[in-house]
């Protein structure tokens, strides 16, 4: 290797070091996550609770939220998931009469959802959904309707649940499609699932020159695990 091959070589190896510890911090001044980011929200209870239901809360970590789409990213189709496990709420059940069941309001940290790209990520809370400004997104349930009046532990109900879904300052009437399963007297554990169009709530995608057709409709999940509250 002569001096001047040897001289561009160290020039890229230290511009592509330079890139590094640019991104770097980056990551660390704005995306690392903050204390606020790394708890779940606060536990809304459930105003009337029925006589004789048992409380169930959402268990953090073992309950969370996820956003799906897709894009085109640098030509290539990708599907983006976003995710976070940081998520409250509570389920009221009465073995005796489970179609009188309520679910309360499920609030989500909007500041922990994180994809497979770090930039996209920014993009994401500082652009699309605003979560320094607001921090929470919420699901408010206004009716329940398809529930058996019994079920047994390990039966699976499907339901529907009709509410309030508020992403950043924007609330928009949106119903959950419901898979549920009592694994126990004391846990239960399923699935939810809508799909929302992105100009419902004004979820505007920056102009990025690598990205392009974005899709308009978002497939939100929820998967629940849920414990009594003794």
């Amino acid at each position: 290797m002569n001096n001047e091959t040897d001289s561009t070589f160290r020039g890229g190896a230290t511009l592509l070091i330079l890139g590094i510890i640019l991104i770097g911090a980056i990551w660390y001044s704005f995306l690392r996550p903050s204390d606020e980011q790394k708890v779940p929200p606060p536990t809304l209870p459930i105003t009337a609770v029925p006589d004789g239901a048992t409380i169930y809360e959402l268990i953090p970590g073992e309950s969370g939220v996820r956003f799906t789409l897709g894009e085109l990213l640098r030509g290539q189709p990708v599907t983006v998931i976003g995710a976070t496990g940081l998520v409250s709420g509570q389920i009221a059940l009465d073995w005796a009469d489970v179609s009188s069941a309520q679910v309360g309001v499920i609030q989500i940290n909007a500041r922990s959802f994180y994809t497979d790209d770090i930039f996209r990520d920014e993009a994401l809370h500082t652009f699309i959904i605003e979560s320094p400004t607001y921090p929470l997104a919420a699901f408010t349930p206004t009716s329940i309707e398809g529930l058996p009046e019994q079920i047994a532990v390990g039966e699976t109900a499907v339901f529907t649940i009709v509410g309030n879904l508020t992403i950043r300052d924007i609330t928009q009437e949106t119903t959950f499609a419901v898979t549920a399963v009592p694994i126990s007297p004391t846990r239960l554990e399923g699935r939810a699932e809508a799909t929302v169009n992105r100009a419902d709530f004004n979820l505007v995608i920056p102009q990025v020159a690598k990205v392009a057709n974005v899709d308009e409709a978002v497939l939100i999940e929820i998967d629940f695990a849920a414990t009594a509250v003794e």
